[in-house]
């Protein structure tokens, strides 16, 4: 990689064919390896300009998305990257990011900005402003940067707060818009189920209470937030059962939650086992129970396209009958357009 970066460097200037070959020799030697990954940026960073340290982050990031890695973590890193290039100054970070992997790149760069903030300002977490720089970045709040960088926001939580995740999550409150709240709440518990899946079982889980720190979230608004990641807990822990995980989603003390539960234990399921095995997605929707066999057919619909080189419309509605098949087919519509499930 050396000699590629070399040439760039003598012959100057931006050359998006040179950069472009960069960007495919750290897919090659380092896959989603996120060691591997911060390296090469590092020594990057340290000889090539900034248009092609941002180019290579942008083009890598979308490379993982084409060559079907599951890119969301590894793009996070990716983000955490960028914060720490541009010095702390995540406006800048965040405008010349693009949306791909699911938004991670702009998650990762809120994420480690919280404790860069406390660290170089040398402030106690609960003095720590999270609301600032989102309408800094977007006063309208309205956007769906905005709504990416609150939800990063809550990724960095989880960390300053050293997973303390039912005290974290009060501080989303902080926030005035409704959906800012659930966003930011939403980042906080999805970091802490990376940190129990990247990290060997550790965030804040117990051994012997499949529903903690769920069942310990008192507001019940931040509660379907928690509880959708929790889905993936409980999957790991009936050794990735999906029909067993399901009938204790259904089992949780909030519709919206149980919902959560579903697409969760869905969207996992599709993602690491069945992206290719379209018959044994339809199974797995009509395990769920029938009051909520919907929330899986919009995850499987969400993965294969945003995670997945599959065409839902041609290899997965078809094999639905009547209203599922329906339903799979707004689903369809509704995710190549740029929508959300929430």
């Amino acid at each position: 990689m050396t000699s590629v970066i070399f040439s760039l460097v003598m012959f100057g200037g931006f050359d998006s064919v040179n950069a472009s070959e960069i960007s495919f020799t750290i897919l090659q030697e380092c896959g989603r390896d996120v060691e591997c990954v911060h390296k090469q940026m590092m020594e990057l960073s340290e000889t090539a300009s900034e248009d092609v340290v941002l180019f290579v982050a942008n083009n890598l990031t979308s490379l993982w998305e084409k060559e079907q890695y599951p890119c969301h973590q590894v793009a996070h890193h990716m983000g955490m990257f960028l914060i720490g290039y541009y010095n702390g100054d995540f406006v800048t970070a965040l405008s010349e990011v693009e949306n791909v992997c699911g938004n991670s790149l702009y998650h990762g760069i809120m994420e480690n900005y919280l404790p860069t903030k406390l660290l170089l300002d040398d402030i106690t977490v609960e003095e720590l402003d999270i609301v600032t720089p989102c309408i800094t970045f977007d006063e309208s709040q309205t956007s769906n940067t905005f709504r990416q960088c609150v939800h990063g926001v809550g990724h960095g939580l989880a960390v300053v707060y050293e997973f303390d995740v039912i005290e974290a999550v009060k501080r989303c409150d902080k926030f005035e818009n409704p959906r800012a709240r659930y966003e930011c709440a939403d980042g906080l518990f999805m970091q802490n189920h990376n940190q129990y899946f990247e990290n060997t079982g550790k965030g804040a889980y117990r051994e012997d209470d499949l529903l903690y720190p769920c069942n310990f979230v008192t507001d019940v608004k931040f509660q379907e937030a928690c509880y959708q990641y929790q889905g993936n807990i409980i999957l790991s822990r009936n050794n990735f059962s999906y029909s067993k995980t399901f009938k204790i989603c259904e089992e949780l003390p909030i519709e919206d939650s149980r919902k959560g539960c579903t697409r969760t234990v869905s969207q996992y399921m599709t993602d690491w086992y069945f992206s290719e095995n379209f018959d044994k997605i339809v199974e797995m929707c009509n395990d769920v129970n029938t009051n909520h066999p919907n929330s899986c057919i919009e995850s499987a619909v969400y993965s294969l396209i945003i995670y997945g080189d599959a065409d839902p419309m041609k290899v997965l509605c078809p094999l639905f009958r009547g209203e599922q098949k329906e339903y799979c087919e707004q689903m369809n519509y509704w995710v190549i357009n740029d929508n959300d499930l929430i």
